[in-house]
Parts: structure tokens; C-alpha cells; sequence
């Protein structure tokens, strides 16, 4: 009796200690809603165990500075956690923890906002709790690489589900052979992270086959989570399949590996085989087979890889090789069509989507309103999806009914949907347009036994009131409850409601025909340039205003008939442009990082010297020794006149840096200055410099003088008879000049010659005698 009163309290106690690593959803929600007025945003109610914890308030504190350490019994954590309290800004604390925090542990997070403002009694402390992610991590290794036909490499990964140091990284796999262990080098370079790629190098390729047992123990750092995979090294005897896998994406297709690189230009049909297809497209890379079949194929089928497949070397397949694949159905799964922002009004504010295995999906869109557009700005572009609390909120919520189109929503279907049907679009407002979907619009088939209960499809009633109070009293942080019953393991599997945590795509949308670009010059001048994108015609009258990053306006004009407007700020640096015209709006971020990248043009100009311009240029590029060399000297002085008759010094300086000739010209026709120049005949090659000196300007100019061999010859060839007849000596004369005009002396000379049978006065004799009085020609090709 004892032992079973004990065994009920050990349960009883485990349930307990469960239920308390939950956190308590509604107690968060109502504390929240009632510090509304002082508490603006907390971090997220599940964090990574390296994360600092976040408190931002509605409204500045004085005394707070910049990364400025404050007391540490202002926010505390239990389980208690050594660390420091810090504030970001006059707004913002935060408990940087000095060790990681617990992972799978539930904190509750103590702020005593009483020591920091002025606050009735019952507000003196604010309380909330939150949890940290549960460490765990898989392993995946690729099919054996090679190097050449010696040696060979084995690829992977480590995933985890919170971030990890590269120490403990390293301390997860072994690799053996025969025995004996094998060295595993991690790829990374950064100490922490969620992701690293490993690599078991120079593996020396056996005679025969061999294998490589790679295992993982998370026992080290204390993650329950061990396994090992065989990793089979294919003999240099032995031409095999190395791997099979099946990729369902937008084409359908399964990619074959094998051990060595295949032979190119061998034709692989009847060689690879999938049950049930007669038609395939193949594509051969290096060691790799992709397969395509021509329909899609679902259920197990068997694929055959026979023996006929050769390899680079020569060598046939060892071994045919066949397995069965389970063609699975593709995951459910929403993608954007289109990118960027700018929505013309051609399109009718339609945005295509690609769903596929969903019978719904959820929108949500959010309007950031036309005066906050600037704020929103401030930290992100146009396309960024950050900060959206602050300067936005819902404004409507709909199901996009994908069954009821009639296509077969198992495969990639394009949708659309159109906002002016949802909401009513504000002139300069921009727009974010949110899909998400769940559990219970799955169209993927599910096996009964791994069949998890699906919540029922609910009816959108989009109440705005309450959606606002949801936005504003953090009610919105823990709307997704998917967490509650979230396995990291299960996160791929779309039977399980773990997939479908945090599901969704999303897009800004700025409805506008405007299109804008605005170049920055020296000393804060712009150039900005509007016109319609349907039309692509310059937009005269175009309000362009130009705003600091504290949204003040610096600037304000209007284009003129070519859509064009010259801006010269001088001591002021502009960070937005906001055009409107029409009761449209666009708007453009100014600051440096925000141009677009020019690195692979030359777009460095060049400065002005003295407020002068020049450009010297020839007739050609490429001069012989004694040739004249036409130059022309190009001037524009606008930005710094000169007088008449002002003289043009020119210097022409051989490639040892001597002045082999100089000349001055005060007279041109339209700033335009011609130089006749000419070298010897004996004249040095190579980089020749032309120097023209003007106003306290140098301009330069390369000349390149060098020794050419044409190789294009004019060839005569001229015999004294028209016909050339046997028994009869004829000469000729044979002519050849190099194209310009030089002769061409001691070249040797090939000459075939096509000699022809000469029938003359052929008598035919028919029914009726005909004489041909004309001569046929027969050829016969001879060389002499």
C-alpha cells in the first residue's frame, strides 16, 4: 500500500513538474492588456536560450542612455540567472543573461517599474513569463564526392533547433573505417549559429567496397538525441548507384547518383526506368542523373537503373540496381509569384500566388498608414516587414476558397486574389498582404496513425474593434498557440501541427503608377526623374518633397515638362523623397546603403579641373611607325569661360619620355582644336603620350605606335592565252601587295590548278543524226 501511495505521488509529481514548464497563456495576455498604458512590447513568449529579454515602454526615461548599465535588481529572473540589466535606449531594457539560460525552461521576468516611473501601487512591478527553446538537432550526410579517381569526400550538416556553439558543434559526430576513426572538419567560421556544414575529407577509394559508419551523440551537451548512418564507399572496381532520391518541386523528378562521373553523349533511354512511365527528359551532371518523368507519379513505384550506363573511364554499370520510392505528395505550401512593391494600376491590385495541397488559404493585410509611411521608413525599405506594430494595423481578414476553383489543388496552381475587393485602397498608404494557412486547410493525405486531431476551419468574422484591442494589448503576441503542442522533430511533417507553426508568406504593396529615380550628386545636388510606369511618359507638375531622418521637411518643387527637377541642397542631406501626383504617392530612401549597386559599371566620371573639360581623341587606335596621327582636342569651358585666342599647348613625348614634338594653337572652330602629327619612319614603338595643357588643366592621352603585320594580301594572278591548253607552254604573272599598299616580297607561292576534258563538235547518233557544235567541259581537280 505504501509503495502504490508512493508510486501515485511520483506521477502526480511528474504532471506537476509539466504542467509548471507551461506557460500560463492567459494570465500573460491579461497582464499585458492591463500594463498597456506603460509597457509597449516584451520579447516573445518563446526566446532562444542566448536571447537577451526585452522590456520596451510607451514613453522615454529621462535618465536612461545608450547601452548605459542600470541596477540589476530592476528586472530579475526566476529560476535566478546572472546577468546584467541594461538599457538600449531611453526607451528600451534589457537583462543580458552572462551564461546561456536553461534550455526548455520557463522563467518568469520581474520588472520593477516603480523605480523607474511615477506609477500607482498596483503597477509597482510588472510580471511575465516566457520559455526557452528545447535544444535538439539531426544530422544528414550526403552520397560520397569524388575528388579524381583516388579519393573521395563525404558532405553533411548539423541543424539545430536553438543556436549552438561550434565547440559543441564538433563534439556530436564520429566517423569510422574499418575501425578506425576518421577526422571531421566543420566548415563554419562563425562560433555560434544553427547550421554547420561538415566534411570527412580525403577518403582514400578503396579497391573494393567499403563503408563509413558516421554516428552522433547528443549526450555531451546534454540533448537526448543519438543515431548513425552507413555511408557506403564505392570501390574503384565497382561502378555503382551510390544513391537514389526523389524532389518534389515544381517539376517532379528523381536524381540518381553514382560513383564515378557518367560518359557525355550516351543516350540513357531504357537504361533508367520508372514503373509505370514510358516518357522521360534526362539531365546529365558530372556523377549526377536527373529524371524527370512526363506526368506526375504518386504511390510506391519501383526505379531500375540497369547495367548498359557507362561511366567516364569506359566502365559498364557493376550491378543494375533497383529500389522502390515512395512518391510522396508534395507539402503543402504557399509561394509569392511576383516581387517588389510598386503596384500599377494595370493589374487591378491583383496579387498571383502559387499554393499547392491547400484548400485555403487565410489572408490577412495590414495598412501602415500615409502619415506613418516616413516612420516605417526610418528602419526599413519598402519590401522589409519589419516594425509593422508601430506604424500600422489590421484592416481586414479573408479565406481564399483554392477547392472551390475546380484545379487540382494536389499540384502547383496559380491564384490570385484582388485587394480592391478586401479593402478600399488610401492614396500613398502602403499595404502588407499576409497568407497563412493551418492544419485544417490541408489537402495532404494523412495516414490514420499519424492523423493528429485538426481544429475545424473557422468562419472569418473580421470585427474591427476587436481586432484593434487584439493588436494593441499584446493579445496579438500569443494569437499562434501553435507552440503549445510544437515538436521541433515533427516540423516537417505535414501530418503533424508542428508544420504548420508560423506558416506564411507576405508582400508590401504601394498601389502607384510613379516611377522614380533620384541620383545623387557632389555636395547634396539630386537629379530626380518621374514618369508613368504604364506609359513610361515624364510626369510634368510632380510634387517632389525631400525629408531629413527626423521626418522634417527639407525641400519641396515640382518637375518640370520633361519630368525632371534639379535639387541642390548644399548643407543639408536628405534621407526619404516622397512624389505625389494625381493622388498617387511613391517614396525613396536616400541614404547610402539603399543606392543601387553599380559595381560592375564604370560610373566614376571624371572631376573637373579648374571647371574645364576635355577629351582627346584620333582617328584610330593603333599608328605605325611613320604614319601621321590625326588628333583632335575636344574643350568645354562652360563652368569656367576662357578668353579668345586662348592658347592650347600640346606636347607629344615618345615612350622614353622625350618630347618629340610641340605646338600651339589659339584658334578653333566651336572649342574644337585639330593637331597634324607624325612620327619617323624609325620612330621607337610602344605607349606614346600626347600632353595638351589648357587654362592650369592637363588632359592626356595614350597613343599606341606599333610595328603591324597585315595578314590580308591583294593577289593578282594574269596569263597571256584565255584557254590554257595541253602541248602549248603559257606564262603568267603573279601579283601580290599587302591591303595597304605595301608589296609583299619573298613569299612562297602554292598554285592549284583544275584541268578540264574539252569535247568538241560531239556527234550523237539517234533516231536522227544531231550534231553539237559547243564544247563540254569535264573537270579534274590536279595539284602541282
Amino acid at each position: 500500500m505504501k509503495k502504490l501511495i508512493l508510486a501515485l505521488c511520483t506521477v502526480m509529481l511528474l504532471f506537476a513538474c509539466k504542467d509548471d514548464q507551461q506557460i500560463n497563456t492567459e494570465e500573460n495576455v491579461n497582464t499585458f492588456f492591463k500594463f498597456r498604458e506603460y509597457v509597449a512590447q516584451v520579447s516573445d513568449n518563446v526566446i532562444s536560450a542566448r536571447e537577451p529579454i526585452i522590456i520596451r515602454l510607451n514613453e522615454p526615461v529621462e535618465s536612461w542612455k545608450v547601452d548605459m548599465q542600470l541596477e540589476n535588481d530592476i528586472m530579475t529572473l526566476s529560476p535566478r540567472a546572472n546577468g546584467i540589466v541594461k538599457s538600449l535606449d531611453h526607451q528600451t531594457i534589457a537583462f543580458v543573461p552572462d551564461e546561456p539560460l536553461e534550455q526548455d525552461t520557463k522563467y518568469k521576468v520581474s520588472f520593477k517599474l516603480g523605480k523607474v516611473k511615477d506609477v500607482p501601487a498596483d503597477f509597482k512591478t510588472f510580471d511575465f513569463e516566457l520559455k526557452t527553446i528545447k535544444q535538439d538537432f539531426i544530422v544528414r550526410t550526403e552520397p560520397v564526392s569524388s575528388y579524381d579517381s583516388n579519393y573521395q569526400f563525404i558532405s553533411g550538416s548539423i541543424i539545430s533547433s536553438d543556436v549552438m556553439t561550434l565547440t559543441n558543434a564538433d563534439l556530436l559526430l564520429k566517423a569510422t573505417l574499418n575501425g578506425k576513426e576518421l577526422p571531421i572538419k566543420i566548415l563554419d567560421n562563425n562560433e555560434l549559429g544553427k547550421y554547420f556544414e561538415f566534411k570527412i575529407d580525403s577518403i582514400k577509394r578503396p579497391v573494393e567496397d567499403e563503408e563509413i559508419e558516421v554516428s552522433w551523440n547528443g549526450k555531451s551537451i546534454g540533448v537526448d538525441s543519438k543515431g548513425d548512418n552507413v555511408v557506403r564507399i564505392p570501390g574503384k572496381n565497382s561502378f555503382s548507384v551510390t544513391d537514389i532520391e526523389l524532389f518534389n518541386n515544381d517539376s517532379q523528378y528523381i536524381l540518381v547518383n553514382f560513383s564515378d562521373p557518367l560518359q557525355t553523349g550516351q543516350n540513357l533511354d531504357g537504361l533508367i526506368q520508372i514503373e509505370g512511365v514510358d516518357k522521360y527528359k534526362f539531365e546529365v551532371d558530372g556523377n549526377e542523373v536527373k529524371l524527370y518523368p512526363n506526368k506526375t507519379v504518386t504511390g510506391s513505384k519501383k526505379v531500375e537503373v540497369f547495367t548498359g550506363i557507362k561511366s567516364v573511364d569506359g566502365y559498364n554499370l557493376k550491378f543494375p540496381f533497383s529500389s522502390y520510392i515512395a512518391f510522396e505528395q508534395v507539402e503543402p505550401a504557399v509561394e509569392l509569384v511576383r516581387n517588389g512593391t510598386i503596384l500599377p494600376s494595370s493589374q487591378n491590385l491583383k496579387i498571383n500566388f502559387k499554393a499547392v495541397n491547400l484548400k485555403a488559404v487565410d489572408v490577412w493585410v495590414y495598412k501602415v498608414y500615409t502619415n506613418n509611411v516616413l516612420q516605417y521608413l526610418q528602419s526599413n525599405n519598402l519590401s522589409n516587414k519589419g516594425n509593422l506594430r508601430n506604424v500600422g494595423r489590421p484592416v481586414a481578414r479573408d479565406v481564399i476558397d483554392l477547392a472551390g476553383s475546380g484545379k487540382d489543388v494536389t499540384k502547383w496552381n496559380v491564384f490570385s486574389i484582388d485587394l480592391s475587393k478586401i479593402i478600399a485602397p488610401d492614396p500613398g498608404a502602403l499595404y502588407r498582404v499576409e497568407f497563412k494557412y493551418k492544419k485544417a486547410y490541408s489537402a495532404y493525405n494523412c495516414d490514420d496513425s499519424t492523423l493528429e486531431e485538426t481544429e475545424d476551419e473557422e468562419e472569418i468574422d473580421f470585427d474591427v474593434s476587436f481586432e484593434s484591442s487584439n493588436w494593441d494589448s499584446y493579445q496579438n503576441y500569443y494569437y499562434d498557440d501553435y507552440y503549445y503542442d510544437y515538436d521541433w522533430s515533427e516540423r516537417d511533417n505535414p501530418c503533424s501541427n508542428s508544420f504548420y507553426r508560423n506558416k506564411s508568406v507576405s508582400t508590401n504593396v504601394l498601389a502607384s503608377d510613379l516611377g522614380i529615380t533620384v541620383k545623387r550628386g557632389e555636395n547634396n545636388t539630386y537629379l530626380v526623374a518621374i514618369n508613368n510606369i504604364l506609359t513610361t511618359k515624364p510626369l510634368g507638375g510632380a510634387r517632389v518633397e525631400l525629408f531629413n531622418f527626423q521626418q522634417q521637411e527639407i525641400y519641396e518643387g515640382r518637375t518640370n515638362a520633361q519630368g525632371l527637377l534639379h535639387i541642390d541642397l548644399r548643407d543639408e542631406k536628405a534621407f526619404f523623397a516622397q512624389v505625389s501626383y494625381n493622388n498617387q504617392f511613391g517614396y525613396v530612401r536616400l541614404d547610402d546603403g539603399n543606392a543601387l549597386p553599380v559595381s560592375k559599371f564604370d560610373t566614376a566620371g571624371k572631376n573637373l579641373s579648374n571647371g574645364l573639360k576635355g577629351y582627346i581623341y584620333g582617328e584610330r587606335g593603333v599608328w605605325r611607325p611613320g604614319d601621321h596621327i590625326y588628333l583632335t582636342f575636344v574643350l568645354n569651358d562652360a563652368d569656367n569661360k576662357l578668353p579668345n585666342g586662348h592658347p592650347i599647348k600640346l606636347e607629344l613625348r615618345n615612350p622614353n619620355g622625350k618630347i618629340t614634338h610641340r605646338e600651339v594653337l589659339k584658334n578653333g572652330l566651336n572649342n574644337f582644336y585639330q593637331f597634324d602629327l607624325k612620327t619617323d619612319d624609325e620612330a621607337p614603338t610602344g605607349n606614346w603620350n600626347a600632353r595638351i595643357e589648357v587654362g592650369g588643366s592637363t588632359f592626356n592621352k595614350t597613343l599606341k605606335i606599333e610595328t603591324i603585320k597585315p595578314n590580308r594580301l591583294k593577289v593578282k594572278l594574269d596569263f597571256e592565252d584565255e584557254i590554257l591548253k595541253s602541248g602549248k607552254a603559257s606564262t603568267g604573272t603573279l601579283e601580290t601587295m599587302w591591303l595597304h599598299g605595301a608589296t609583299a616580297k619573298g613569299l612562297k607561292a602554292d598554285i592549284t590548278a583544275k584541268l578540264y576534258l574539252l569535247l568538241q563538235n560531239l556527234r550523237i547518233i539517234t533516231a536522227t543524226s544531231l550534231t553539237i557544235r559547243h564544247a563540254i567541259m569535264i573537270p579534274k581537280k590536279l595539284k602541282y
